[in-house]
């Protein structure tokens, strides 16, 4: 029991403390940096590109994204938007093709349901060599695409990310509390990019080559899947550390949860059937990052019980043991507490926090388990549209 409960507090620390300090070191030794483009530069010569932007039931906010998009188009008049429907059952289609400008297309999902065919779809009539993936929720800034088209001219890169910048209610302190998580996210994937260990991106704003995309699979999406892709077949991604686009979290704490277990669902049985056991072996620097970055994340939660359960096994064994357990006890009564106060709209210092954390690692291993049982999510549920 002593050697499963001290194992376990090693990977729950782990993938928090352990790995970003090595990544932080590396990058520092190596000293090496992500270059870049200078102002203007990225403005030049920019190769033309298709916007992929899949739509279900978003008639509300589908006119508006195409507006915006239309000035961008109009500087590259080869580049194409292309709003696919993903069986939409509300009026997105007619709302979109409503909007009659050369460069946009509105097209009808002709696949299965998901977003992941719709994608598919799309890409196959695709005449560029860059493709642009967004959501209709992401706000991009004309600058943050030319700057991923500029990047993916670069030798070897096959895919590029935005940083995603996340927006919440002002009185929802849970989902501020789950902002700070993201943007630990972001500076880790920075240090991946410096080290070119990077193999992930951002799905709400990212670009690929089209030469290195791969038919995803029905649970499948160009955020895991594709980055992955690029990597076996030689090629880099990275993460655009201050190259801007604007997202939306979940509406409450329960949209949160929701939202989180069906990401997960999805990466962790997506990143582990994908790699597999021969890009394990072929690529050991990638596997390593990509296992101590999200895999083992995701399996914290388990981490976690299990050294709750080894540690009450030790109650006066050892007086350690009792601290450590205190110690577990206080935090999981704070998060209650965190709970309690969101549940009735108290801002209490710290406990918001503490909240938040359990949360995340409850919807890890809601994911996990659906992974287990089979029920990976095949469906795209935008992120306004999940309410409970």
């Amino acid at each position: 029991m002593e050697a499963v409960f001290w194992i376990c507090v090693f990977a729950t620390l782990y993938p928090y403390t352990v790995f970003p300090t090595i990544l932080w070191a590396g990058s520092k030794v190596a000293g090496v940096a992500d270059r870049q483009p200078k102002s203007g530069e990225e403005d030049a010569d920019v190769e033309p590109f298709t916007m992929v932007v899949p739509a279900h039931n978003e008639e509300i906010n589908v006119g508006e994204k195409i507006r915006e998009t239309i000035p961008l188009l109009e500087k590259h008049p080869q580049s194409v938007l292309l709003i696919v429907s993903d069986h939409s059952t509300d009026n997105t289609v007619a709302v979109a093709s409503a909007i009659v400008h050369p460069q946009v297309r509105v097209l009808e999902n002709k696949l299965g349901r998901g977003r992941a065919l719709a994608t598919n779809f799309a890409v196959g009539l695709a005449r560029t060599e860059f493709l642009v993936f967004t959501d209709i929720e992401t706000r991009v800034p004309a600058e943050t695409i030319r700057a991923m088209i500029y990047a993916l001219r670069r030798e070897r890169v096959g895919c590029v990310n935005a940083e995603i910048v996340l927006s919440h209610a002002p009185e929802d302190n849970v989902s501020e509390a789950a902002g700070l998580y993201w943007r630990f996210e972001m500076a880790l994937r920075t240090l991946e990019t410096r080290l070119g260990l990077y193999a992930t991106a951002s799905g709400p704003c990212m670009a690929s080559r089209r030469s290195l995309f791969r038919e995803l699979p029905p649970t499948g999406d160009v955020d895991f899947t594709t980055p992955l892709d690029v990597v076996e077949q030689g090629y880099r991604c990275a993460h655009l550390a201050g190259c801007i686009a604007f997202d939306v979290m979940p509406v409450n704490a329960s949209a949160e949860f929701k939202a989180r277990a069906r990401q997960v669902a999805k990466n962790f049985s997506g990143t582990l059937s994908r790699w597999g056991l021969r890009n394990a072996l072929r690529h050991p620097l990638y596997t390593w990052a990509l296992y101590s970055h999200k895999i083992l994340r995701w399996l914290m939660p388990f981490f976690l019980l299990a050294a709750f359960l080894s540690n009450a096994s030790l109650i006066g064994h050892n007086w350690i043991y009792d601290i450590t357990l205190v110690l577990q006890v206080a935090f999981y009564l704070m998060a209650v507490v965190g709970w309690f106060g969101y549940r009735k709209k108290k801002a209490w210092p710290f406990v918001e926090k503490m909240y938040a954390f359990a949360l995340a690692h409850l919807a890890f291993f809601v994911g996990v388990l659906q992974v287990a049982t089979g029920r990976v999510p095949a469906f795209y549920i935008p992120t306004r549209q999940i309410r409970k």
